[in-house]
């Protein structure tokens, strides 16, 4: 405390001439609720300390007058605060009996919440040590690995009925983590692979509040969710914050926001470690379709994306793959990769009349991949793919076909009852080639 209060004298002094005499006991007194006759500067020496923006607000909440708080993005990372901001959400949003009030948390779009993201990424990651620990309860790896069980079944459920029927169990289990990492004691290796597991968790929770329908709350989870992993040490968490990353870039060119899609996406490839060929793939070609999406996209450009991820793809056939990065990225298989590519072309050729018909063509090749590749149990993916391929055959003027594909494409749909964004894409195409939407 007293090297806090020595940070915020000298910088009074030596930025504003101000000659202030705080000390630990100012420190602890502003702990214990009173106020700062500077709350400015106390906000200004922790922005620099930990490389994002906080306001006094944050520090003295009761000062915000009726103010709505602070988005998940501009809380400073350090694990300890993470942790705890994490457990407050989690226990807001199982407080909820339905979804009309955790539907109200706002969703920030635009360039404001990548470029935060980007700034605070930037920084050197602290870890969690077995000093930051306050409970008596142990917790070994035995602990750790169970959480870590229960996370792959919970995405196996969600890729299988979607979003929606798993959402409620996956935000307990969260809780249950959360509340083992801040109450348990464990060594530094296990304690930051508990770390990392709480962040697979909880980006998993926030796909889960992404596909039914839940912008707010999953943009907050994937937040914490990124936090959380760039704070940990293990080598697990620079693998799931490229998939946090990733999710966030397509909730970001789901919302019409390309080009903060695309920071993400580069910040993503840039921290990618070593190998990982297949996880590369997928990046190329997320930023292939996000690129298609922007008014600016060059037909070459995207092409040679989608052509850079289709070689690599084939290069990670070879590759050997630890069995906790098939944990991470369940979908990044053959049929996954395929299935983006395949969003890729469909975009491009609604936008690219003159080689609308190359590009749809393309597009029907990569479904009918993605659809030969895919996994029965993966049936969300599966409904997803045969809506690309009605949608391919619809631009290519095959309607009769892609009539027949469509019903396929609504039957498939049925069987995944938790997708809310699923039933929407489906819904939005029969309208749009006059067909009669399910009810």
């Amino acid at each position: 405390m007293s090297h806090l209060a020595t940070a915020i004298n000298d910088l009074g002094r030596q930025k504003y001439g101000l000659n202030l005499g705080y000390d630990y006991k100012s420190i602890k007194r502003w702990l214990l609720g009173s106020d700062c006759e500077r709350p400015d500067l106390v906000a200004e020496v922790l922005s620099n300390a930990w490389g994002t923006d906080i306001t006094p607000a944050l520090i003295w909440p009761h000062t915000r007058n009726g103010a709505a708080p602070l988005p998940a993005h501009r809380h400073p990372f350090v694990a300890d605060r993470t942790l705890k901001e994490l457990a407050t959400f989690v226990r807001r949003d199982m407080l909820c009996q339905d979804a009309s009030p955790t539907s109200m948390v706002p969703v920030i779009a635009g360039p404001e919440f990548a470029d935060a993201i980007v700034r605070w990424y930037d920084t050197a990651a602290i870890g969690i040590s077995a000093s930051d620990t306050k409970g008596t309860q142990r917790t070994d790896t035995s602990a750790v690995e169970g959480v870590e069980r229960a996370t792959t079944r919970l995405m196996a459920s969600e890729a299988e009925f979607g979003g929606m029927l798993t959402r409620d169990a996956a935000v307990g289990q969260l809780k249950s983590a959360v509340d083992l990492i801040n109450a348990s004691t464990y060594d530094d290796t296990t304690g930051n692979r508990l770390l990392a597991a709480v962040a697979t968790l909880a980006g998993t929770v926030g796909h889960m509040s992404y596909d039914s329908g839940l912008d707010g709350p999953a943009q907050h989870y994937f937040t914490f969710a990124l936090q959380a992993a760039r704070e940990s040490t293990d080598e697990r968490a620079p693998l799931t914050a490229v998939r946090i990353l990733a999710d966030m870039a397509r909730q970001l060119r789901s919302l019409d926001q390309p080009h903060a899609a695309m920071r993400l996406i580069d910040l993503a490839v840039s921290i990618l470690p070593g190998q990982h060929t297949a996880v590369r793939a997928m990046l190329w070609n997320l930023k292939a379709n996000v690129l298609a999406s922007t008014a600016t996209s060059g037909l070459s450009e995207v092409r040679g994306l989608i052509d850079l991820a289709a070689n690599l793809r084939d290069e990670s056939r070879d590759e050997a793959q630890p069995s906790w990065q098939r944990d991470i990225f369940p979908d990044v298989t053959e049929a996954g990769l395929h299935r983006e590519a395949t969003g890729a072309y469909l975009r491009l050729a609604t936008t690219n009349p003159t080689h609308a018909r190359e590009l749809a063509r393309s597009a029907e090749t990569e479904a009918l991949q993605s659809l030969a590749a895919s996994d029965p149990t993966r049936r969300r993916e599966r409904a997803h793919s045969q809506i690309d391929l009605a949608q391919a055959r619809f631009l290519l003027g095959d309607t009769e076909q892609a009539r027949t594909d469509a019903e396929e494409a609504a039957r498939l749909t049925s069987l995944v009852p938790g997708s809310a964004r699923l039933r929407v894409r489906l819904r939005e195409m029969l309208i749009a080639e006059r067909m009669e939407p399910p009810q």
